[in-house]
């Protein structure tokens, strides 16, 4: 049996590897109290099984990468899982919020609200955890809110459609704005991953 070292393991880590193992399990319980009618993750495909898959594949990614077993270092992995685990919070978070009914459960039930059992807000306490040691590993590889692809994007779509700086006759422009303005390449370029701190 091959030994798995889990010294290199930090809170980041944990937090994704436990998060994902609290979402693992829970989802396959009852998420409402349906009685012998089963209403677990499974249930619910855009919040249910979408969260549950991005919050687990994060979780044994990390653990993969880790500990060795995956080598992959060109990907941007903590931005990559940050998003993953963002989105699959937001999908728990609608479930917990809107709940379910009756129909959609048992045919012709009509749309009687049935109340959310504990294991369905442990599933989303764990995504919380998952979703916190990816912020927490995005930080620490370096990475800040203006490294995301969609920030730079946004930038640069401010700045193509802001003022625009007059030209004096000997060629320079009256404003820095220009000189700060990164090439398209570099706004969109995820940061860089040259250590172990972010995978």
């Amino acid at each position: 049996m091959t030994h798995v070292d889990t010294k290199c393991f930090k809170l980041p880590d944990w937090l994704i590897v436990g998060g994902g193992a609290v979402v693992f399990l829970f989802g396959f319980f009852d998420w409402f109290d349906t009685g012998s009618i089963s209403s677990s993750a499974f249930k619910f495909t855009l919040t249910g099984v979408f969260p549950w898959l991005l919050i687990v594949g994060t979780a044994l990614l990390t653990f993969q990468i880790r500990t060795g077993i995956l080598t992959v270092r060109k990907w941007p992995w903590p931005t990559i899982f940050l998003f993953a685990t963002g989105i699959a919070v937001i999908l728990l978070l609608v479930r917990v919020i809107i709940g379910a009914e009756a129909g959609d459960f048992i045919s012709g039930a009509g749309g009687a609200n049935v109340g959310r059992k504990f294991t369905l807000w442990l599933s989303f306490f764990g995504g919380l955890a998952a979703a916190a040691g990816s912020f927490l590993s995005f930080i620490a590889s370096g990475g800040t809110v203006n490294d995301l692809p969609l920030v730079g994007r946004i930038r640069a779509a401010r700045q193509s459609t802001g003022p625009k700086t007059s030209t004096p006759p000997d060629g320079r422009s009256t404003g820095d704005a220009g000189a700060r303005r990164l090439p398209a390449a570099e706004q969109d370029r995820p940061f860089d991953v040259d250590d172990d701190t972010g995978f």
